[in-house]
């Protein structure tokens, strides 16, 4: 269908005319626009606008790209739109960036094509940065932008930048001499996209947003494991020995904000042991029971009389969740969970598809497709890399198995089914509950117009 049959929104089309009006003066944009509020759209829109332009559109992974390109070529004439993919030669795609007006590509893809022909990057006058926040460093020294894009950026000359995101408003860290410092995502992207103009969720709150907007409704399902408790206080001890002896050897500090992990005056083997404890306490929250125990043992937290199941208690909840909807998605950090919850999942006769970055593209996107289309009672289960940029409007629920602390990270999960029901999985009377109300809290502060918290919910299992 021609994108000319499609009337843009009043909020998109203020951020339309502001973005043009930007670019014709010759400033550099960041747009801060809110997950399922139209942003393929506006940048298909976009780039069609800007027809005197050609136009780099660079995206974060592999599926929103590929995404991307199908969605324009059914609202843009096909030759003007090129693709650029790493299985392609170097030598064609080089090709492609000489006869298309439009190229999307990969950020490493771009530049690898480009590194030693400085004069195709110049043939660009617009580059449209696609989650232009993950393009800072979450931790690092005084450069905080990622390769490639520190790379790109030195090779800048006459072009016209435009960032869009719909999470800008976390912080990451910079450490300088061991002092470890909070930044603002926008502030550093002000600063290393200089003469840019940012326009915000705020400026079109007033316009026609909350009559497209679709509140996500968030619960926290408190899920009671004995096992699970008792091996998460066994755990707590232990991290707090470990951090007292840790504050006996900062004792001394005059600088509170020091990073303890890089502090050269705390023993290493403590440093070690603190994190080793960390992630073993978050696979015990996230991973199945047989994978757990092997964490624990190297811990060496005493099994002696313990045990776990295979399927601990969040994967009973969840078989119980996915009984009260049509279709679910369920969200895991950790392959070795996705392929369980499939194994449970099938077993209760439900039919359900896996996509983690084991999964090749073209089958993800056949994986997905099916899901979409299915009429039946089903479930897609993603890890971290199978559900990054897509977007799932289909499924009646989200279920997130096991919670990240990143404020940005969770809020893009949440988002993935655009609206709708979603549920926080938190094992009962351990940290993982005080970190969800954390989370929960910060969402609310930081993205309150589409977010809604609603009453937690209980499940037991003996």
């Amino acid at each position: 269908m021609a994108l000319s049959s499609f009337t843009p929104r009043q909020y998109q089309q203020q951020i339309l005319d502001k973005t043009i009006g930007y670019r014709s003066s010759g400033s550099n944009v960041i747009i801060e626009l809110d997950c399922g509020a139209g942003k393929r759209f506006l940048q298909t829109k976009l780039v069609d606008d800007l027809e005197g332009d050609k136009i780099l559109l660079l995206l974060q992974a592999s599926t929103s790209l590929h995404e991307t390109f199908t969605y324009l070529s059914k609202h843009l004439p096909n030759e003007l739109i090129g693709l650029l993919t790493s299985n392609i030669p170097t030598k064609f795609r080089r090709h492609i960036i000489e006869k298309s007006r439009i190229i999307l590509s990969l950020p490493q893809t771009f530049y690898n094509t480009i590194k030693d022909h400085d004069s195709d990057f110049n043939k660009f006058d617009v580059i449209i940065i696609n989650e232009v926040d993950q393009i800072v460093r979450r931790m690092s020294t005084q450069n905080y932008l990622k390769v490639p894009y520190n790379r790109l950026f030195n090779m800048l000359h006459h072009q016209v930048v435009i960032g869009m995101s719909g999470t800008l408003r976390d912080d990451h860290f910079v450490l300088d001499k061991f002092q470890l410092a909070q930044r603002k995502d926008l502030d550093s992207l002000l600063k290393l996209i200089p003469n840019t103009k940012f326009i915000s969720m705020d400026s079109i709150l007033d316009t026609d947003f909350f009559n497209h907007v679709t509140k996500t409704e968030i619960s926290v399902v408190n899920v009671t494991d004995p096992s699970i408790i008792s091996f998460s206080a066994l755990l707590e001890e232990q991290i707090l020995q470990v951090k007292a002896m840790i504050k006996t050897q900062m004792e001394n500090s005059t600088n509170s904000n020091i990073a303890v992990h890089l502090d050269p005056r705390i023993d290493e083997d403590e440093r070690n042991k603190l994190s080793k404890l960390y992630f073993v306490r978050k696979y015990l929250w996230a991973f199945p029971g047989d994978k757990v125990i092997y964490h624990l043992k190297a811990s060496g937290i005493d099994l002696t009389g313990q045990w776990l199941n295979i399927f601990t208690g969040k994967f009973h909840a969840t078989k119980f969740l996915i009984e009260e909807a049509h279709k679910s998605v369920i969200l895991c950090s950790y392959i070795s969970t996705c392929e369980r919850l499939s194994q449970l999942i099938g077993n209760l006769g439900i039919s359900n598809v896996v996509i983690t970055g084991k999964v090749p593209q073209m089958k993800r996107n056949e994986l997905l497709e099916s899901f979409r289309k299915s009429e039946s009672k089903m479930v897609a289960i993603l890890s971290n890399v199978g559900e990054r940029d897509l977007d799932i409007p289909e499924a009646d629920q989200l279920i997130i198995f096991d919670l990240v602390r990143t404020t940005k990270t969770v809020y893009q999960k949440l988002k993935r089914t655009r609206g709708g029901k979603a549920l926080i999985l938190t094992y009962s009377d351990t940290k993982e509950v005080e970190k969800a109300d954390s989370v929960l809290k910060s969402i609310m502060e930081h993205y309150p117009w589409s977010t809604e918290i609603f009453p937690s919910k209980e499940i037991i299992v003996q």
